[in-house]
């Protein structure tokens, strides 16, 4: 890495310094907690598609009859 590329990656650290990070999405943290959570009979319902054991998608019949 050449001299001027270090000098703006050290400006570039110190300016995201001062940048507050942003509140963790709702959403994506019922996917962590699904992940950290231990019991056998857990269902994921954050981002994706229901799944059965299979890993297979499970369309719900409530969407299938709005279709």
């Amino acid at each position: 890495m050449g001299r001027t590329a270090v000098v703006r990656a050290r400006s570039m650290s110190s300016w995201w310094r001062n940048v507050e990070p942003s509140p963790k999405d709702p959403i994506l943290g019922v996917t962590e907690a699904f992940l950290a959570d231990q019991h056998p009979d857990k269902v994921n319902v954050g981002v994706g598609a229901y799944r059965d054991d299979n890993g297979k998608p499970v369309v719900l019949e409530c969407f299938r009859e709005a279709e």
